[in-house]
């Protein structure tokens, strides 16, 4: 929690035989409304650049994403109080 602000961070794996199934989408999307329904405004999250699954989630995910790299670390940041587009 930062001041009044409640932050979680994300972070899940999925082994390489249950990967491109959706799997990752649906977890992303099951702890976005825990953390919504938990007064939880904002996200973080630390991913490898060479995970190029995970961050395409994150990049599919309709939030506005404010992303640093860092020691081969993509940090992102996101707004979850707010509704995502339409049909994300």
């Amino acid at each position: 929690e930062k001041g009044t602000e409640k932050v979680a961070e994300v972070a899940f794996a999925i082994d390489d035989e249950h990967q491109n199934l959706g799997i990752g989408t649906i977890l992303f999307e099951h702890l976005v409304t825990i953390a919504q329904n938990n007064g939880i405004s904002k996200m973080v999250a630390d991913v490898l650049l060479e995970n190029k699954n995970m961050l395409k989630i994150f990049k599919h995910s309709g939030f506005k994403l404010h992303e640093t790299i860092e020691h081969g670390e993509i940090h992102i940041v996101f707004g979850i109080g707010f509704l995502r587009a339409e049909g994300v």
